[in-house]
């Protein structure tokens, strides 16, 4: 482990990089505090050992200005001083947080226990952070436990820790390497704020079950979600059909044969990674049987209803309220009672030619 040393005294410097030396410490020797802090930052030290008096500032400033980095990893903090302390002494380098001390004429046996103590507490303390920045994810549907032992998306969950909010889609990579074609050529046009003023209630929303879900969990799990989004369409004042093409292998027929009747003209599909090679061939079917459909990827709960809500209400301003205007993404999730769900359709049930 490296420690750093800041100590001005020629002699009792020597005497210290000698015994660290020994005790098989890499040892980052400095004079003052400029140059202690400058090695801190230059070779991330996690041990240092200060004297209190040093030139530019002294050790116990040297020691704030280490516990005021942030996102830095710990430093373990021991101050070398040419006395005893006093009681009122030790409470107030402690609360600047300093970790231990050390009395001069160094105590070679005194520095071995205080080194020990110190790698205990820093790889504690990596060990803590580490658990602390896995997140508990589960294996199946990769939803993320959160602390009152619930599961929620991803999304959702670091958007409740923190003010980051998503936005999905397709990069250029992930287009071409599962689809061979550039991604603007698959995304289709989406809803943007430069977009022909659109109403509420002439808009038809047909969400679309991806066909790569085989399992009954995984389809149950898929379901509720997208029955939760067209909740949340319908409050806002859409209509909405749904196709359900999961576990089927004719899905471009299938959507052939839908798209022949069916008067929706936005579609929504979730495009999570495992569903990503399969998203992308409906969307080229899609816009084989309908060109003008703009198309939606992305994550049911964020994608669908930001970009048929929220930039809808951002183009057309508030307007008259109805059942559901004024309320986030977030509460426009929970479905209201009594919703009726309109145009569904089960893909292998669908009409075949005669």
């Amino acid at each position: 482990m490296k420690v750093l040393i800041a100590e001005d005294d020629r002699t009792s410097r020597a005497l210290l990089q000698g015994s660290l030396l020994k005790l098989g410490y890499e040892v980052v020797e400095t004079a003052s505090g400029d140059a202690a802090w400058d090695g801190l930052g230059r070779t991330n030290a996690r041990i240092v050992v200060s004297d209190w008096v040093i030139p530019d500032f002294d050790g116990l400033e040297l020691c704030r200005r280490v516990r005021a980095r942030k996102g830095a990893p710990y430093v373990y903090f021991i101050l070398l001083t040419g006395k005893m302390l006093g009681a009122g002494h030790y409470t107030k380098t402690m609360e600047e947080g300093v970790d231990d001390f050390l009395t001069k004429p160094l105590d070679v046996d005194a520095l071995r226990i205080r080194l020990r103590v110190a790698e205990r507490i820093v790889m504690l303390t990596e060990r803590v952070q580490t658990l602390e920045g896995i997140l508990p994810m589960c294996a199946y549907c990769r939803r993320i436990r959160n602390a009152r032992g619930g599961y929620q998306s991803l999304e959702d969950y670091v958007s409740d820790k923190t003010p980051t909010q998503f936005s999905h889609g397709v990069c250029p990579e992930c287009a071409k390497s599962t689809s061979g074609t550039d991604v603007k050529d698959i995304t289709g046009p989406t809803l943007t704020a430069q977009d022909p003023p659109v109403t509420m209630s002439q808009m038809r929303v047909c969400l679309i079950t991806p066909p790569s879900i085989f399992l009954l969990d995984e389809r149950v799990f898929m379901t509720l979600g997208i029955l939760r989004v067209a909740a949340a369409l319908e409050t806002a004042g859409h209509e909405v059909e749904m196709l359900d093409l999961s576990g089927i292998e004719n899905y471009e027929e299938v959507i052939r044969l839908h798209m022949k009747t069916s008067r929706a003209t936005v579609f929504g599909l979730t495009s999570t990674t495992p569903q990503m090679p399969a998203a992308f061939r409906v969307t080229q079917a899609l816009h084989a049987a309908k060109p003008e459909a703009r198309i939606i990827l992305g994550g049911p709960h964020i994608t669908l209803i930001n970009a048929a809500y929220k930039g809808e209400l951002a183009r057309n301003g508030p307007g008259p309220r109805r059942q559901g205007d004024g309320q986030d993404a977030r509460d426009l999730r929970r479905p209201g009672p009594g919703r009726r769900r309109g145009g569904g359709v089960r893909g292998d049930q669908a009409r075949r030619p005669e």
